[in-house]
């Protein structure tokens, strides 16, 4: 498949976007074509909003070789190594999806899917995706008639060991790869994944279900 990536998270970032180059490589291992398009920044809990009245600007980027964990977005690198570049955007994640679908990414033939993620932390509860940059960019390209799943990684500490997230990114790759071939798609439908960051996890039970509808109690989150 051709498969377009983006996320809320911005660039390979050990400090906030921790999972997106992985995923990237394990998608491109397993024989798919990816393109991606990101956010130049952190841009969580925008939800699916778009910036009036400011230029777009975009910019190239080729990641490092390997998952190179220690890779920080504010030292990106822009030095072309002959792979395809990813392309970085000074806005939202909503945009991001836009722009990948209809400006970028071209040359390398029509978009079976799009993944929105792995967000770095689940989105299982209505206050969080009703928020969420992740869903809202899979939101943007289910309502433009693409195919989208928001793919969010739930971690239970911040050590992301390279062998366990390994692991939840091929899970991650099962689940869309499943959801792509065997779902049901309807217009303006799309799906979302929460892939726990634990060893073992590609042996646990994968299930539909709903989402948890709750709300704000008094106090911050």
């Amino acid at each position: 498949m051709h498969i377009l990536v983006t996320n809320d998270d911005g660039p390979p970032s050990a400090q906030a976007s921790p999972y997106v180059l992985p995923f990237v490589r394990t998608l491109e291992a397993a024989g798919h074509t990816v393109s991606v398009i990101l956010p130049d920044q952190q841009r969580s809990w925008i939800g699916k909003s778009h910036i009036v009245g400011k230029d777009v600007k975009t910019v190239f980027y080729w990641p490092p070789e390997g998952d190179a964990p220690d890779v920080h977005s504010e030292l990106p690198s822009y030095t072309d190594n002959g792979k395809y570049p990813w392309v970085l955007v000074n806005s939202t994640p909503a945009a991001c999806s836009q722009l990948g679908l209809d400006c970028f990414f071209t040359d390398r033939g029509p978009i079976d899917l799009v993944i929105s993620g792995p967000n770095y932390g689940r989105n299982t509860t209505a206050v969080f995706a009703l928020s969420s940059g992740t869903l809202g960019a899979a939101l943007e390209a289910s309502v433009c008639g693409y195919r989208a799943i928001a793919l969010s990684f739930a971690f239970f500490d911040r050590k992301n060991d390279p062998e366990v997230v390994a692991e939840s990114c091929t899970q991650g790759l099962r689940v869309c790869e499943w959801l792509a071939k065997n779902a049901s798609w309807n217009a303006g439908q799309l799906y979302s994944v929460n892939v726990p960051v634990k060893k073992g996890v590609t042996k646990s039970k994968v299930t539909f279900t709903k989402m948890l509808q709750n709300q704000w109690e008094k106090g911050a989150c």
